[in-house]
């Protein structure tokens, strides 16, 4: 919106100093369009409410996977222990069949 300002106004106002320059002719394109800035501020409400809804799905989506990757390694760590405690079996029997013999 201001940048449409000082395109249409800008060679309007003629001051020495830049910074007074874009200061004037901000303030004469909102003077000259004041339901703009009305118009950015429901556009910034929406965007907002937008980006809050899409950072809780994004939260709630993180959680549920980390949950997963938890359930996931408890269930590695049980196929892990009976793994090694079927190979101690394994290895029991073998002991006990060499001494057998």
């Amino acid at each position: 919106m201001f940048a449409l300002g000082h395109a249409e106004f800008g060679d309007k106002i003629d001051p020495d100093d830049a910074e007074i320059h874009a200061a004037l002719t901000a303030a004469r394109s909102f003077m000259e369009n004041p339901r703009a800035l009305e118009s950015l501020g429901r556009h910034e409400y929406r965007i907002n409410r937008v980006y809050q809804s899409i950072r809780t799905e994004l939260q709630q989506v993180q959680a549920m996977r980390q949950e997963r990757e938890r359930a996931e390694l408890i269930r590695a760590a049980d196929l892990l222990c009976d793994g090694k405690q079927h190979i101690a079996i394994a290895a029991g029997h073998a002991l006990l069949a060499f001494a057998l013999e």
